[in-house]
């Protein structure tokens, strides 16, 4: 199988990280000779709210508050995933990054660094309202609907740069999943547009 570099974007509630915990597994199994690695920005970001540090405080009171974080932060964060961890030989999987045009600089010189030919983007859609409702449901302290519906507008304000940079942008695959149905229908509409299945 060649090297996977896959980046899944899409709204909250969309299940990125569902489906990229299943793709991490449909890799492993099926090409169990190279790791895989995966991360949520998300993750890294409430992660290091929990850290010790005045700028990790502002970050954790600032998603307490169902605020987007700013750029150089979730592009600091990634970056130091990559120094720690990639060594050329293992499939990448990233959910929620790049977002904005400052994470999209900062992500091409590292694909550009690291020598990951072709990453593929995986953008899943989800309509508002499904979004909102299946957020509720998750029950996170940060996800009250102000907040959820704040982030869901920022987020289609953003993505609408970094999808059309990704859409223009010959050294990347740009994809379109929808992001409906049941857990298994997305994962096979997903190993489809990969060409794994």
């Amino acid at each position: 199988m060649e090297l996977q570099t896959i980046i899944f974007l899409g709204p909250q509630g969309s299940g990125k990280g569902t489906q990229v915990e299943l793709l991490a597994q449909f890799l492993e199994k099926n090409d169990p000779a190279r790791p895989t690695f995966h991360f949520s920005v998300g993750e890294l970001l409430r992660e290091f709210g929990l850290e010790t540090g005045y700028t990790e405080a502002r970050v954790h009171q600032s998603l307490l508050g169902g605020n987007m974080q700013p750029s150089f932060i979730s592009s600091y964060l990634v970056a130091r995933f990559f120094i720690r961890h990639l060594e050329g030989k293992e499939h990448l999987i990233i959910d929620g990054y790049p977002r904005s045009p400052e994470n999209n600089v900062s992500f091409d010189s590292a694909m550009d660094f690291y020598g990951r030919k072709t990453p593929t983007l995986i953008y899943l859609t989800l309509p508002d309202e499904e979004a909102v409702t299946r957020l509720l449901k998750r029950g996170r302290n940060d996800d009250t609907e102000e907040g959820i519906r704040k982030r869901l507008a920022w987020t289609k304000e953003q993505f609408s740069t970094t999808i059309e940079h990704f859409q223009n942008n010959p050294a990347y695959r740009f994809m379109e999943v929808d992001g409906l149905g049941t857990i298994e229908e997305v994962h096979g509409r997903v190993l489809t547009a990969l060409e794994l299945a």
